[in-house]
């Protein structure tokens, strides 16, 4: 089935099912600015007066083709579901490859819904509901997920972070212990992950054009785009050598194995503060310094 298909076929059964008042697409498909391919699912939220009809009967999820498995979050016990109390989701499988993702909301949450998701496209509004109650256009937007603002304050909260998440990674190294060590690691990364997504938005600011416009000097901690989801794009952005640096961050395993990856992680986050901290005039904090008196303080006990 082709991508145009699957969303003729949503809007189809959406128009001739009286209860559906509004269809939104969500997430990449509805961003201009993500890359676009086969494989991403579809985001799709249903708007109605009264949900019990389709929670009560869910065999029209057979509509779009043959289910091969699907999860409905909010009857799960082991993972709580996380929506707005009302809400239903459904994250189904189908035959040929394609994923939806839909979710059920009643009609009375169409302000709370529109207020808190910016990244979102209206694909039918039967009675113009949305236009009337928020008194707007709905014209999707991803700055919910733009670059964290880089400031003096978050520069340093993000490397408190790294630091205090490799105390108990030393701690776990000294005890032998390779699963909370590997576990320490990948927390360790995501802070990581962050430093060098500001440091590749300065590089790329710094290689721009010069303009009289304050967006456009290094100094400014704004940043009006995202690296994609898990910083996917954020490779493309990158020195090849740096690059292969954090994918060796990802090589995990004894701890033989996980110290080299640490010592890769240190690496990276010593030239991303010490880029950050050089084209905005932060103050980079001492808790590289703090961390090995306190290592060797724990090897000496």
């Amino acid at each position: 089935m082709k991508p145009d298909d699957t969303l003729t076929k949503i809007l189809h059964f959406a128009q001739t099912h009286k209860d559906i008042e509004i269809v939104v697409l969500e997430g990449s498909r509805a961003n201009k600015h993500a890359k676009k391919d086969r494989f991403q699912d579809y985001d799709i939220s249903f708007f109605m007066e009264d949900t019990l009809s389709l929670r009560q009967d869910i065999s029209w999820l057979g509509h779009f083709g043959k289910v091969l498995m699907m999860q409905m979050p909010e009857s799960m016990e082991l993972f709580p579901p996380d929506l707005k109390d009302g809400w239903e989701s459904y994250l189904v499988l189908y035959e040929n490859g394609v994923k939806i993702d839909f979710t059920l909301i009643p009609l009375s949450d169409v302000e709370y819904y529109f207020t808190h998701e910016k990244l979102t496209q209206v694909l039918l509004d039967k009675n113009d509901i949305v236009s009337k109650t928020m008194g707007r256009e709905i014209i999707p937007s991803d700055e919910d997920f733009w670059l964290k603002p880089l400031t003096q304050r978050s520069f340093d909260d993000c490397l408190n972070e790294f630091y205090h998440l490799k105390g108990y990674a030393l701690r776990s190294f000294l005890r032998n212990e390779e699963l909370a060590y590997n576990h320490y690691i990948d927390s360790m990364r995501e802070t990581l992950l962050i430093l060098l997504s500001w440091q590749a938005a300065l590089q790329k600011r710094l290689k721009a054009p010069s303009k009289k416009s304050p967006k456009h000097n290094a100094a400014t901690p704004s940043f009006s785009f995202s690296y994609g989801k898990h910083y996917k794009y954020l490779p493309h952005s990158m020195p090849k050598k740096y690059y292969k640096l954090l994918l060796q961050t990802y090589t995990l395993g004894n701890l033989a194995k996980s110290r080299r990856a640490l010592k890769a992680m240190q690496i990276l986050c010593d030239t991303a503060t010490h880029y950050i901290a050089k084209h905005t005039g932060f103050i980079a904090p001492s808790y590289k310094a703090a961390l090995k008196t306190y290592y060797r303080a724990l090897k000496t006990k």
